[in-house]
């Protein structure tokens, strides 16, 4: 359970005293605990909890006074089984009603067909886009695929819980449902489907967590006279009906939702969250005398933040670091170029440093691989080298 509330681990009564000493702090902080669950979907739900549904669910029911206490479930046929205990789950799709249609009553156990019985829908909390993912390779196979119909002949598999839209009445399934859209790129890698259909950024974030060393393997359909081979899709908050309730919960709910909305942070977050991968630059750790070892900082017992690589080449920052070796070869994403790699925006600001000073400059990288994957680490520009683009 992902627990936001500070003033538990505080006596009561110190608690208390907290809250009177401001005019304020009273009607911020008693806010009604209540138990949210949901099932991670990154970027959307990331394993920690946290990400763009999250924030947007959080803020929501913080304006209709109620602190959510999240809680990650693998399954939503485990979320089905917790929904006596549960204000509500996010972020679900509702399954198109030819999809229900055609499944609920030879497949009742179906996430679709148990969200339609079993839950109350809100207002769409915000849409994805689905795009559509080929194998680079066979891209060529698809060029008469204009629109979604054009797919019908081609096999592709349906992970568990989603509906497709605009493409259910087209998809020719190869078998049985998969648990996520992993297994679904892994098939389509082998060569065993031809196609899956994936929210673009939930796709972005398996390329960058899952496939960076294959994402080459894959291609989107996103060519400008094919626009028609994605679509949208809603995300919904769900409330057991079971709830005696629930009709005035998600009226509040609602209500709630169109302020946030109005407010101009969902587009926001998921405008960030696109650009965040987007504007990337994926490299590999090399040296150039091809030394088996590439050497970066690592702050000691922290996480290097942005600009601390600079201070670090300038001999400013108030943190020790150490030099540790990672091997040649090694996969990272740049966070922060230093500025002496860039080209000034402005040839009159600063004069060009020399090549001394655009080898030895530190930038800030995320390690993608290997004995420090997922550390924050300080690289000289000497090591960098450039993913060859697509």
């Amino acid at each position: 359970m992902i627990d936001r509330s500070a003033s538990e681990y505080l006596p009561p009564w110190l608690a208390l005293c907290g809250l009177l000493s401001s005019p304020f702090g009273l009607a911020e902080e008693l806010l009604e605990p209540v138990t949210v669950a949901t099932t991670p979907w990154p970027p959307y739900v990331e394993s920690s909890g946290d990400g763009i549904a999250t924030t947007v669910i959080d803020r929501v029911l913080r304006g209709m006074k109620r602190e959510p206490r999240v809680t990650l479930l693998p399954d939503f046929k485990t979320v089905l089984d917790s929904r006596q205990e549960l204000f509500g789950v996010y972020p679900y799709i509702k399954c198109t009603p030819g999809y229900l249609a055609r499944t609920c009553k030879a497949e009742p156990g179906d996430p679709c067909c148990i969200r339609d019985v079993h839950f109350e829908f809100s207002r769409p909390i915000m849409d994805f886009e689905y795009v559509i993912v080929v194998r680079s390779s066979r891209i060529d196979e698809f060029s008469e695929v204009k629109i979604l119909r054009d797919l019908r002949e081609k096999s592709t598999r349906r992970v568990s819980g989603y509906s497709y839209g605009p493409l259910d009445d087209f998809i020719q399934d190869a078998g049985e449902a998969l648990p996520n859209q992993t297994k679904a790129l892994a098939l389509l890698a082998q060569g065993k489907i031809d196609y899956v259909a994936i929210s673009r950024l939930h796709y972005l974030w398996l390329m960058d967590q899952k496939f960076l060393d294959t994402r080459q393997q894959f291609a989107q359909l996103d060519a400008p006279d094919q626009h028609q081979l994605s679509w949208t899709m809603d995300l919904h908050f769900l409330v057991p009906k079971t709830r005696n309730d629930a009709e005035q919960l998600l009226k509040e709910f609602n209500d709630s939702l169109a302020r946030v909305t109005a407010s101009g942070l969902v587009e926001q977050l998921k405008r960030e969250a696109s650009d965040d991968f987007l504007q990337r630059a994926y490299i590999t750790l090399t040296d150039p005398a091809a030394i088996p070892l590439v050497t970066v900082y690592l702050k000691r017992g922290g996480v290097l933040l942005e600009g601390e690589c600079k201070a670090l080449e300038e001999k400013t920052l108030n943190a020790k670091t150490d030099l540790v070796s990672v091997p040649r070869g090694t996969r990272a994403v740049v966070l922060n170029w230093n500025e002496n790699f860039l080209p000034p925006k402005n040839p009159n600001e600063r004069s060009s440093p020399s090549l001394h000073e655009q080898l030895q400059a530190l930038s800030r990288v995320r390690i993608l691989n290997g004995p420090l994957k997922n550390y924050v680490v300080c690289v000289k520009s000497m090591f960098i080298e450039l993913d060859t683009p697509e």
